[in-house]
């Protein structure tokens, strides 16, 4: 195609001389309004020049031609104009350039779809940005992507000046709905706002993700931990806040059954609820209006020792506390029975100290101090001081408390000495039954015995069966048959 040379902006006949260029009398009739001087409606406009056209009207319409060009040159795109414009055409119209859709009389607007809006012509720098970069302002959509294929990848992406690529934001694989802003900086560190509604924030090389203000959640769930097979989080119900595990194989599964940690949030009172294992020294700072509870039906604790294996357990139960050795129900250290207000014991009492005697107390912690704690001397001696006359018989003298005396010091014995001298125990010995003599029976029964069964008896003409039996008593560690 030969290439057309560009006007050179000269106009004909812009510099004719006065009344040699007069505007042609009907442009749409043409050179017809030469022959009869009317114009496409028949009206006359002129008189005729027998098919010549004047000079004037040949200046006029060349110089005309020649604006318009000059025009366009000036211009490039014409202002839209009433009239049927074809499909293609471009057209300026309210400071907006526009490109008919199709064949169209209306007037480009922007809620007119025969119009479509190329660019304006006002603020143009603000609204569209040069190649080498500016700053685009608008309100509203400032800028969009529209996908050319459905479901293909859409997305802005930044390279630095040797083409390695920066980061991208937007739609970064195929068929997916993901908004995604990756950094490959970052080792493609990211945030993904997921079509499902998730968000994934995923740091990489190890670095952790930093909030320089107060995280929110309006989810009753929050803050999970899911690592291996279980998951941890803290849950909010609006009465308490716990935390909470998951079950094996479940990391990001619901909660089970365990409530390890609670916090009453009206109250701020904490409940553990698992086993609560402590490892070193605990504070705490406990007081009678603010005591540490432990609230069950028996509440236990346990003492464990970790190198000898002992265990000991303190109990309260059934209104009174004890302390057991190996199990709950081993045997107990002490006990204190509330209902009698008894301190016992399943072993021995050893005082490290004695209580004094102006205090209640024996003065000793053996037998041998306590007795010459009170002044009854010693086992062997049975002496009495004048303190104890004066605190047993009421009198400071021998002779004036012997009476008195003499009685309880007979009567303080050893236990070898009493298990001597008093009896222990008492049983029957075996069972006698005598031959039958009468119809009477036995008169009694021997000496030191008691009739035990007596019968009749029809097989026999006598008819009275007797059975007796010896008494025993335990004395001295040995059994005793009574023979007197």
């Amino acid at each position: 195609m030969t290439t057309g040379k560009r006007p050179d902006g000269t106009v004909f006949a812009s510099g004719a001389a006065e009344g040699e260029v007069q505007d042609f009398p009907s442009t749409a009739r043409g050179w017809g309004v030469t022959i009869d001087g009317k114009d496409e409606s028949g009206a006359a406009v002129t008189e005729a020049t027998n098919g010549i056209p004047p000079m004037e009207w040949v200046n006029h319409l060349q110089q005309k031609t020649d604006q318009n060009i000059l025009w366009l040159l000036q211009n490039a795109l014409p202002d839209w104009l009433a009239g049927t414009w074809p499909k293609g055409a471009v057209v300026v119209n309210g400071d907006v350039v526009w490109r008919a859709q199709k064949e169209t009389t209306a007037e480009p607007t922007a809620s007119n779809g025969d119009w479509l809006e190329l660019f304006p012509l006002k603020n143009l720098d603000g609204r569209y940005l040069a190649l080498s970069g500016g700053t685009l302002t608008n309100d509203g959509a400032i800028l969009r992507l529209k996908s050319k294929t459905a479901g293909l990848a859409l997305y802005l992406i930044a390279q630095d000046t040797d083409g390695s690529n920066l980061y991208y934001l937007g739609k970064g694989s195929d068929n997916n709905n993901d908004a995604i802003f990756n950094n490959y900086k970052g080792g493609n560190n990211s945030i993904a706002l997921r079509n499902t509604g998730a968000v994934d924030i995923t740091a990489q090389n190890g670095k952790p993700i930093n909030l320089s203000g107060e995280p929110r959640t309006t989810s009753a769930d929050a803050w999970r931990i899911a690592k291996g097979d279980y998951g941890a989080y803290w849950r909010n119900d609006g009465t308490n806040l716990y935390l909470m595990l998951t079950n094996k194989g479940d990391a990001l599964g619901g909660y089970n059954a365990l409530r390890p940690f609670a916090v009453n949030l009206a109250t701020g009172a904490v409940t553990i609820g698992t086993p609560f294992n402590l490892s070193d020294l605990v504070t705490l700072n406990a007081s009678a209006s603010r005591p540490l509870t432990l609230s069950s039906a028996s509440p236990c604790i346990l003492f464990a020792e970790t190198d000898s294996g002992k265990k000991y357990y303190l109990v309260a139960d059934g209104g009174n506390i004890r302390i057991n050795q190996d199990s709950t129900a081993g045997k107990a250290v002490w006990s204190w029975d509330a209902t009698t207000a008894t301190l016992s014991t399943d072993g021995g009492l050893k005082l490290g100290k004695a209580l004094p005697v102006s205090s209640g107390g024996t003065g000793g912690n053996t037998a041998e101090t306590a007795r010459k704690g009170i002044g009854c001397g010693t086992a062997a001696t049975m002496s009495y001081s004048t303190a104890a006359y004066t605190q047993l018989a009421g009198s400071a003298t021998e002779a004036a408390s012997t009476k008195q005396l003499v009685g309880l010091r007979d009567a303080v014995y050893t236990k070898t000495a009493g298990d001597a001298r008093y009896v222990q125990n008492m049983q029957r010995g075996a069972a006698v039954s005598p031959a039958k003599a009468n119809e009477y029976g036995p008169n009694e029964a021997p000496t030191g015995c008691v009739l035990t069964r007596a019968w009749h008896d029809p097989s026999d003409k006598y008819g009275v069966f007797f059975t007796y039996r010896p008494l025993q008593i335990y004395i001295n560690g040995a059994w005793r048959t009574i023979t007197g």
